[in-house]
């Protein structure tokens, strides 16, 4: 690029002509097998549809009394709960300690989540033989 372009280009807005000198110094993007077509070949690919979903969760349990004496009931208010293995955890771990009474309130923005955690409770509560819960 001469002095005099750099001199326009300081001064007032390029005109159309000179814009098309200057399109060598953008960037391109690289060249991917999209823009060669030789290079294109069947290749697996993974969608991830709902990538906020996780049906068994993808952190540990964990007793959400563990920092209250064992005789003290607790209410306990779950946003965004997303699955119940926190709340089934917390059941396990408390039932050797007693009388003690849990109070669930659990919320989430998907219906689909708070539908999939009922069906699991009916089914576990509905198993009054304990047969059909190792399969949950």
């Amino acid at each position: 690029m001469d002095n005099r372009m750099v001199t326009t280009l300081a001064h007032k807005p390029p005109k159309a002509n000179e814009i098309f000198k200057l399109d060598h110094l953008l960037p391109r993007p690289p060249t991917t097998f999209h823009h060669r077509p030789h290079n294109m070949s069947l290749k697996p690919s993974h969608l991830q549809q709902n990538p906020w979903f996780y049906p068994v969760g993808n952190t540990p349990a964990v007793c959400l009394t563990q920092s209250l004496p064992p005789d003290q009931n607790a209410s306990i208010l779950l946003l965004g709960c997303g699955d119940i293995r926190n709340i089934l955890f917390t059941t396990y771990a408390g039932i050797r300690l007693g009388d003690r009474k849990l109070n669930f309130t659990c919320c989430d923005l998907k219906a689909k989540i708070i539908t999939h955690n009922v069906i699991i409770f009916t089914l576990i509560l509905d198993d009054d033989a304990g047969v059909h819960v190792q399969r949950l």
